[in-house]
């Protein structure tokens, strides 16, 4: 019996060293999703990072980092769609503005065109009543 208890401590040091890597690649990932404006919840965190959600869920430390950043994810991507939504609006008015402004010059060209044409008929008009 002697000899299980230094193998106990061996696997128990290395199970150790073992979570504190998978805790620090958990943490890691969770800054680039920060850094990066990605998602974040427990399912994407622990895909990302290599380690199951029974991981993360069973560390109370990491599930609430993780709780705490989805709600400030969720409002972030809310307001990045909507800014997305907003600059496609804007972009698409701007187009219309542009097709609007051409289709005006067309007219006006065509309103000056049939002036001139209406005025050289009223000539015409009278040149025929004076003779």
């Amino acid at each position: 019996m002697a000899n299980q208890l230094p193998d106990t401590m061996g696997l128990s040091s290395y199970r150790e060293k073992r979570s504190q890597a998978k805790i620090e690649r958990v943490n890691k990932m969770i800054q680039h999703s920060l850094e990066y404006n990605e998602p974040i919840n427990v399912n994407l965190i622990a895909k990302k990072s290599g380690v199951s959600r029974w991981f993360i869920y069973s560390n109370p430390q990491l599930r609430e980092t993780i709780d705490g950043l989805r709600e400030v994810s969720l409002i972030r991507n809310r307001r990045n769609i909507e800014q997305q939504k907003t600059t496609a609006s804007y972009t698409s008015n701007i187009a219309k503005i542009k097709t609007l402004q051409a289709q005006c010059l067309e007219l006006k060209k065509t309103v000056e065109r049939l002036t001139r044409e209406n005025v050289a008929l009223k000539e015409h008009i009278e040149l025929k009543e004076i003779a």
